[in-house]
């Protein structure tokens, strides 16, 4: 039994255990407990944090939603619709969905950055030893040509 009176209802684990668990540091799980994305670690009688295997999984959930490249606070969101005991799977389609927008659209700014450097790199071709009064005149020069 914890500390505050709570049963242990399955494994348990200390923090370092469950930061190795879920691929995470110590000070992560700290941060997560802090700003809500899990519960409050029970603690045993020697006063250290104890977690759930359950609250491991969830920790586990938060990192691969995070390299998926959700930020915390649509985590916070998908975990907040699943935590009211509703299928948190529309939510986390309807963040897809918007996520694969922005990603379209980098990847639209990404390509067109491609071909300016691949213009200014064409006009650099064998000025690397010449002098100018200007730092890199190819690189002013492309600066006047940028869309407004």
């Amino acid at each position: 039994m914890l500390s505050d009176g709570q049963p242990v209802v399955s494994r348990a684990h200390y923090i370092g255990e469950a930061a190795k668990r879920a691929g995470v540091t110590v000070k992560a799980i700290r941060y997560y407990e802090r700003i809500g994305l899990i519960p409050e670690a029970g603690r045993n009688e020697g006063r250290f944090r104890i977690f759930p295997e359950e609250t491991v999984e969830r920790i586990e959930f938060i990192k691969r939603a995070q390299a998926l490249g959700f930020t915390l606070e649509e985590i916070a969101e998908i975990l907040a619709v699943y935590d009211q005991g509703e299928c948190s799977c529309g939510q986390v389609r309807k963040s897809v969905a918007q996520k694969m927008k922005v990603i379209d659209h980098k990847l639209k700014e990404l390509r067109a950055l491609k071909k300016d450097l691949l213009v200014v790199d064409e006009r650099l071709a064998g000025k690397e030893n010449e002098r100018t009064t200007t730092i890199c005149p190819v690189i002013h020069d492309s600066r006047r040509r940028a869309p407004a």
